[in-house]
């Protein structure tokens, strides 16, 4: 299960520049133009997998890590059985920031943290930059965690960072997607969902994040 904790402050494209953007000179539609800005940045990040702006998350795996709980590349799994300890989770979203801790409730139920010296994290840079992963330390071991759901806790930050630092592409795609929104106002007021023009899908596909089958 993953949870996002912190929301993003602001929006990576400003009020200013999508007012500039849909050539209106009111403040009339600034709350609705506010709210559409959200629902685009929100489609674009559902869209690609990725966190725009710094946010923080907790993933949340119900117990230990082994290759039946969570989905890994194959290259990982026990050859013999499906569950052996595995060495390295993969970070749901990127571009990841930072790991803020690892916890863990013991067999008696008793939260518990990871010393991060037992851990490695790789968290890849650039616009393109894949998940993150966490691995094992040299020597060290998963701790021993209660099989019960949401015992094993990933708290982590992700994202480009501030609004200038998001790839403009991806705030392209934003703009894009909240022109087609301002236009169709009413049945988006009406919770239609949006659809993806060819324009913003290919803005987008570099950005997509898969997993390893």
């Amino acid at each position: 299960m993953l949870t996002r904790l912190v929301a993003p402050v602001g929006e990576p494209v400003s009020l200013i520049d999508a007012k500039a953007h849909l050539r209106v000179d009111h403040t009339s539609d600034d709350v609705l133009i506010g709210a559409q800005l959200a629902s685009a940045r929100q489609t674009v990040e559902a869209h690609t997998g990725r966190a725009l702006l710094t946010q923080t998350w907790e993933w949340q795996l119900d117990g230990a890590p082994t290759s039946n709980r969570v989905r890994l590349p194959v290259e990982l799994l026990d050859p013999l059985g499906v569950t052996a300890p595995i060495a390295a989770l993969t970070i749901p979203k990127a571009p990841l920031l930072a790991v803020l801790s690892v916890t863990y409730d013991d067999a008696a139920g008793v939260a518990q943290t990871m010393s991060p010296t037992s851990y490695v994290v790789q968290a890849p840079a650039g616009d393109t930059a894949p998940r993150g992963t966490l691995a094992l330390a040299y020597g060290a071991a998963w701790p021993a965690a209660r099989a019960a759901r949401g015992s094993f806790r990933i708290r982590f930050t992700a994202g480009y960072g501030a609004a200038a630092d998001v790839p403009a592409a991806l705030k392209a795609a934003i703009l894009l997607l909240l022109g087609e929104l301002y236009e169709s106002r009413e049945a988006s007021m009406q919770g239609q969902a949006i659809q993806l023009s060819p324009a913003v899908d290919r803005l987008l596909s570099p950005y997509l994040l898969f997993w390893s089958a």
